[in-house]
C-alpha cells in the first residue's frame, strides 16, 4: 500500500443529494476519484410472515397471500460513512506528482509532477491535457521544478504554480490552452522593482 500523499475536496451534487467527491494521489502516479456520503443504515424489523403460538414461533406460509415483502426501518439516529472509489485516472504523469486542485466548476482539475501540468475532466478518465510542460529538450537543461499547485477559488480558468526557483507563475487558460509562458511571474516582477 503506497502512502497517502495529498488529499483534495470537491463538492458533489446529483438529484438534491449532497455528498463529496475527494481526490487522492499516490507515490505511484495515479489519481483516484472517491464519493464519500453518509447514509442511515437500515435493518428488517420482522420478515412480515404470519406466524403460528405455540413454543416454538413459526412461519406458515399456506398461500402465496402470506408471502409479504418484508418491513425495513431506517434509524436515523445513526450514520454510517461509505466510501465508494468512483474512477481512477492512472499514468497521467512520468514522474511523482506534486500538486492536485479543482477548479471552481468543479468539472475539471489539474494534476502536476515536476515538469508538467495536466488539465483533467472528471467524466474522462483516459485522457488529459498538458497545459504546462518544462521538459526541455535535454535532461541536463532543466532549471525549473514544479513544486506546487493552486486554482483560483473563483475564476474556472487561472491557475498558479510555484517552481523550486522561489518564483510563481500565474497562467490563464483563456490566453491559451498551453500556458508554458506565464501571464505574471512574481519572481520577475521583484527582480523589476528592486531596479
Amino acid at each position: 500500500m503506497w502512502p497517502l500523499t495529498l488529499l483534495a475536496f470537491c463538492k458533489w451534487y446529483v438529484f438534491r443529494a449532497i455528498g463529496f467527491l475527494f481526490h487522492t494521489y499516490f507515490i505511484e502516479r495515479t489519481i483516484k476519484l472517491w464519493r464519500v456520503t453518509e447514509v442511515a443504515p437500515r435493518e428488517m424489523t420482522n420478515m412480515n410472515f404470519p406466524t403460528e403460538s405455540g413454543s416454538r414461533r413459526k412461519v406458515v406460509i399456506r398461500s402465496n397471500s402470506d408471502l409479504k415483502v418484508p418491513l425495513w426501518t431506517v434509524q436515523s439516529e445513526n450514520k454510517v460513512v461509505r466510501v465508494y472509489n468512483k474512477k481512477v485516472f492512472a499514468r497521467g504523469h512520468g514522474f511523482s506528482l506534486t500538486g492536485l486542485s479543482t477548479f471552481s466548476d468543479q468539472e475539471t482539475f489539474l494534476s502536476s509532477d515536476p515538469l508538467r501540468i495536466n488539465l483533467w475532466h472528471y467524466d474522462i478518465d483516459s485522457e488529459a491535457f498538458t497545459v504546462v510542460d518544462l521538459m526541455p529538450e535535454r535532461i541536463e537543461d532543466i532549471t525549473h521544478l514544479i513544486t506546487s499547485l493552486t486554482t483560483s477559488p473563483k475564476t474556472p480558468a487561472l491557475f498558479a504554480y510555484g517552481t523550486n526557483r522561489g518564483s510563481i507563475r500565474v497562467c490563464d487558460l483563456r490566453a491559451a490552452a498551453r500556458c508554458d509562458q506565464p501571464a505574471i511571474c512574481t519572481l520577475t516582477i521583484l527582480i523589476s522593482s528592486f531596479l
